[in-house]
């Protein structure tokens, strides 16, 4: 069976800082491939990955423990347009 269109692999994640809190544009697969690595290296730190979308943003704009807690996971990705816009 011949696909309509060739597959292709995403480019790497792009790492970017929005007012403080950090962020990246993982695609689901590349969360999938860290869940993946967490499974195979148990002593890997840190272990978090979590998302980030407009709401969460304004609320770690105000509160410094939030802020704290998505900078120092392991992933925080895009979870809307209106941040991924952002990362453009």
């Amino acid at each position: 069976m011949r696909l309509p269109f060739t597959p292709r692999t995403a480019p790497p994640p792009v790492h970017f800082d929005m007012g403080g809190v950090k962020c990246s544009t993982h695609t689901i697969q590349q969360v999938v491939d860290e869940v993946r690595y967490l499974m195979d290296n148990p002593a890997a730190r840190p272990r978090t990955l979590l998302c980030v979308n407009a709401h969460i943003y304004n609320l770690a704009h105000e509160d410094a423990s939030l802020r704290e807690t998505l900078n120092a996971a392991r992933v925080v990705t895009a979870d809307g347009m209106s941040i991924v816009w952002l990362s453009r």
